[in-house]
């Protein structure tokens, strides 16, 4: 506690205030909303400024990518535990993204919604220890809450990052191997993957639909499905033998 309040808070290491929380299984009655803005102040692009040498100031895809990194590092040391709220990080992350935190009407942080949900997605897995599954799930949070992750643009945003999930995703399990496994239990970690391989397939086939309602632009619409297409494609050939398969005792 002393640590916490006479050193970490008054110089403003929020990340050592949110590793201490963390050590110490705080959990008083207002513990989530001290994490959250301990978080909305660690990604504040003002307190980046010691990151970034003396000179021009730092363009927005530069405060991002700073603000992503912090995320995959910090957020790894303190994955699973309750010092990362996922959702509330992937929230200002991608509101960062669209120009629309800490202050609304901004610039968006990249030209490129494709390459700024790259880097957003890619942090939340490497802080998840590229648990796909746990981001993915997150997102899913996103696309359902009202406000400002409502707006059409927005939803395009969260979209791409989600594409990019999942094709992390697919390449953790095209590229697992059962290593010096038993006959038995290599049959059953193909099983297994081959029908990971089949969800995923359906979830691409779903998100897709999920762009193709979205009231933007014809072009960006169809570029985001022709890329849940294209992982789908890219699933269903390691899907198609999943009936051949058996496991004999």
């Amino acid at each position: 506690e002393e640590l916490y309040n006479e050193y970490a808070q008054v110089y403003e290491m929020w990340d050592m205030c949110l590793e201490l929380l963390q050590f110490s299984s705080f959990s008083g009655s207002n513990a989530e909303e001290l994490v959250m803005s301990l978080w909305d102040k660690y990604l504040h692009p003002q307190a980046q400024e010691a990151s970034f040498a003396e000179g021009p100031r730092p363009s927005s895809a530069a405060v991002l990518a700073e603000a992503a990194r912090r995320v995959s590092v910090t957020g790894a040391a303190l994955y699973p535990g309750r010092s990362l709220p996922l959702v509330h990080v992937a929230q200002r992350l991608e509101l960062m993204s669209a120009g629309m935190w800490p202050q609304p009407a901004q610039t968006a942080a990249a030209s490129s919604g494709e390459t700024s949900s790259g880097v957003v997605a890619g942090a939340l897995v490497q802080a998840c220890h590229g648990a796909a599954e746990r981001v993915l799930e997150a997102y899913n949070t996103l696309l359902s809450q009202h406000g400002p992750m409502a707006n059409p643009s927005v939803q395009l945003q969260l979209l791409t990052s989600v594409q990019h999930v999942l094709t992390s995703w697919t390449d953790q399990v095209l590229t697992g191997s059962s290593g010096g496994a038993s006959i038995l239990s290599a049959h059953l970690d193909a099983e297994s993957a081959m029908r990971q391989q089949q969800s995923l397939a359906e979830k691409c086939r779903v998100y897709k639909t999920l762009a193709a309602s979205l009231p933007v632009a014809n072009e960006d619409r169809n570029s985001l499905e022709a890329l849940f297409d294209k992982l789908r494609m890219r699933l269903l050939p390691h899907t198609a033998n999943l009936g051949s398969y058996s496991v004999h005792y």
